[in-house]
């Protein structure tokens, strides 16, 4: 249903639309890069999210089950309750390595998003 429009003819939108529209702007993101992401978020003894019962993520899709994977409950371990917190950081707790536009990200070589100043820092 939507927002009754404004005096000035425009729709009105929710908190929630305009978060939405933000997340669409990263239309790179496509599932199967998604789930990757997530299950390297999940894996080994350093890992910052669980299953809800402790373990590690399984195969991600395509490699694993999808509706398996898409239906697990998943909570945040206290080293990823740190990196939010900015009291950890992921590299140091999982490593990288991997291409970035034709960049390879490794340890020794990460460049940082400074959201701050809306730039990007070269490794140092």
């Amino acid at each position: 249903m939507r927002s009754p429009p404004s005096r000035r003819g425009r729709t009105r939108r929710s908190p929630r639309s305009s978060r939405c529209r933000r997340w669409k702007t990263h239309r790179f993101l496509g599932d199967a890069w998604f789930y990757r992401t997530l299950a390297q978020l999940g894996a080994g003894g350093s890992r910052l999210v669980e299953t809800g019962n402790g373990g590690q993520l399984p195969l991600p899709p395509p490699l694993g089950d999808l509706h398996a994977f898409g239906g697990l409950r998943l909570r945040l371990t206290r080293d990823g309750e740190r990196v939010l917190e900015g009291e950890a950081d992921r590299v140091e707790l999982l490593g990288i390595d991997r291409w970035v536009g034709g960049t390879h990200v490794r340890p020794g070589a990460v460049w940082r998003w400074d959201a701050d100043a809306s730039r990007l820092l070269p490794p140092h």
